[in-house]
Formats: C-alpha cells, structure tokens, sequence
C-alpha cells in the first residue's frame, strides 16, 4: 500500500547469521532510514528520519542447523562427535534423521559457576601449584 499524502512505500530486510563461535553474543543494532523528499521539486526541505533499534542474543550452547546439514557436519564444526550431540537433542529419533534448517540443536551444558567458588578453586590449584613447585 501507498503510504498516505503519496510517494512510495520501501521495504527491505536484514538477516543475520551468527558465525558458529558467537555464542554469548549480546549488542544493540539500531537503523535509519531517511527520506529527502524523494527528491521531487517543489516540496521543500522536508527530510524525515525514523531510527529503529533491536537487541539481538546468540544463546550458547545452542545451534540453528541450516539447510543440507546432518549431525556429523555440525558435530565437526564443533570439534566434537554426532554421538554427543545426539545424546543432547532427545528430540532426534535416529542420527541420520534429516534435520529441519531452522530447528535448534542443543550442544552442550551451560554452567554457571558462583564467584566464590572460582576464588576458591584459584586459592586451591595455587596451593598444588606451590607444592609442587618446591621439590626440583
């Protein structure tokens, strides 16, 4: 549909497809789009603007299989095997199902580890590290 008092409507779209390593991924895009009056004569200085901004998140340890991809291509990437990521993705009945392009495939665990427990662990393997550091 025509806009109101004319011109001409334009659309346009943007696809992102993440690199397989940008998972965490977490930033504000914002876009703008101007129109100088299409540069018809006779209507002015009239210049609008409009700015549109999205959040976009790459969850971790999970995966969008693209089309044509089966579990040992994406197991590679991953430097890991078709067997781990099919114990992972109960949803997948047999490992040579096809997969959908689109489904998402878990890859892994996400752990969340507590601060004091890492200060912990560092304060620990310091301790061995001095241990076995003293005997040459």
């Amino acid at each position: 549909p025509a806009p109101a008092g004319g011109g001409v409507a334009v659309a346009r779209q943007l696809a992102l497809s993440p690199a397989y390593d940008d998972g965490g991924y977490l930033l504000q895009h914002c876009f703008q789009a101007s129109d100088a009056c299409g540069g018809n004569a006779g209507c002015g200085s009239f210049n609008h603007t409009a700015v549109s901004c999205v959040w976009i998140q790459v969850v971790r340890c999970q995966f969008a299989v693209r089309a044509g991809q089966q579990l040992q291509e994406i197991a590679a990437i991953f430097s890991t095997d078709w067997l781990q990521l099919w114990s992972l993705n109960p949803d997948i009945m047999h490992p040579d199902m096809d997969l959908v392009a689109g489904n998402i495939l878990n890859l892994g665990h996400e752990y969340a580890v507590r601060f004091k427990f890492f200060i912990y662990l560092l304060f620990i393997t310091d301790i061995y590290v001095y241990r076995f550091t003293l005997s040459s």
